[in-house]
C-alpha cells in the first residue's frame, strides 16, 4: 500500500504539470488569433443568372442556382470589392422565406469562399443573413464573419476577421 501511495504521490504533480503546460501552450495559441471588427454596405451590382425558379401550385416558390454580383464598400480594404454570391430560397406565396447559399469574392491577391443563410422578403428587399467566410491567398488563414440586415436592397453590415496565421 505504501509503494502504491508513494508512487501516486510521484506521478500525480507531474501529470498536473503535463496538463498544465498544455493549457499554457492552448492559452498561448489562442492569443496569437486577431479579431478586426468591421462595418459594411452591401448593394447589387448586377444579376448574373436568374437561377430556376419554380411556381408551386401552393402559392409557394423555389429558387436555386440565382447568381448576384455584390458590391461590398467596407471599413476594412480585404473585405471590400465585388462579391458573387449563389441564392436558394423557399419562399411563400408572399414572396418571403429562408435563403441559403454560397459566396466567392476575389480582392486584390486574396480570396473569400463561404455560406450564408438568412431570411429575405423578395418583393421588398428586405431581410438579414449571416455568413462565415474563409481565406486563401494573400486572405489564407483569414476568416470573416458577418451579419447583414438588409432594407429595400441595400444590407448594412457589421463583422469580424479572425487571423489564425500564427496557428
Amino acid at each position: 500500500m505504501r509503494t502504491r501511495n508513494f508512487v501516486c504521490a510521484r506521478i500525480r504533480p507531474f501529470g498536473m504539470a503535463l496538463i498544465a503546460s498544455a493549457l499554457l501552450a492552448a492559452g498561448i495559441a489562442v492569443a496569437r488569433n486577431t479579431v478586426t471588427p468591421f462595418t459594411l454596405t452591401e448593394t447589387t451590382a448586377a444579376t448574373v443568372d436568374q437561377g430556376q425558379w419554380s411556381f408551386l401550385p401552393s402559392g409557394n416558390i423555389h429558387v436555386r442556382g440565382r447568381v448576384n454580383d455584390y458590391l461590398d464598400t467596407a471599413s476594412d480594404p480585404r473585405i471590400n470589392g465585388q462579391i458573387r454570391a449563389v441564392t436558394n430560397a423557399n419562399l411563400d406565396s408572399n414572396w418571403t422565406g429562408p435563403t441559403w447559399g454560397s459566396f466567392h469574392g476575389e480582392i486584390g491577391e486574396g480570396v473569400w469562399d463561404g455560406t450564408w443563410n438568412g431570411n429575405f422578403n423578395f418583393q421588398t428587399g428586405s431581410g438579414y443573413y449571416d455568413a462565415v467566410g474563409h481565406g486563401s491567398g494573400a486572405f489564407q488563414g483569414l476568416q470573416s464573419m458577418e451579419h447583414c440586415v438588409y432594407v429595400y436592397g441595400v444590407g448594412t453590415c457589421t463583422g469580424r476577421i479572425l487571423d489564425t496565421k500564427g496557428q
